[in-house]
């Protein structure tokens, strides 16, 4: 009986941090996914004028487009990130937590590796 006290003390942490890793690794995932969006089209454009000076891409927008879209989704991973990281401090939705665990892998890779194994090994923990 003893053994069992002292094996639930022994992983009581590990969502608790897992979802604080996960939730960093969203929060500065979001901010370079904001500065991509926002800065991202201006040094995508003045790279292809530079090393494609005659391509006619540069007039289509496609940078604009290109770039705005991988933002976009990498935001909505980041997003991800932190609502799992949220659920996984109040050990709530363990698929969630895990969901936001493997986006925190996206966002910052040794964060979110750290971030998914806590999560992975605290299973029983959740609701």
């Amino acid at each position: 009986m003893a053994d069992d006290v002292n094996t639930q003390h022994s992983t009581h942490w590990m969502p608790t941090a897992g979802g604080v890793l996960s939730i960093i690794s969203g929060a500065l995932g979001l901010v370079g996914s904001i500065f991509l969006l926002v800065f991202g089209n201006i040094i995508g454009s003045a790279v292809l004028r530079e090393f494609f000076p005659s391509s006619a891409w540069q007039h289509w927008g496609w940078p604009f487009v290109i770039v705005g879209a991988a933002s976009l989704f990498f935001i909505v991973v980041d997003i991800l990130a932190i609502v799992g990281g949220i659920y996984a401090i109040q050990r709530k939705y363990w698929g969630w937590a895990l969901a936001g665990g493997i986006a925190a892998i996206i966002a910052s890779r040794i964060l979110g590796v750290i971030a998914l194994v806590f999560i992975a090994l605290s299973r029983k923990e959740f609701k």
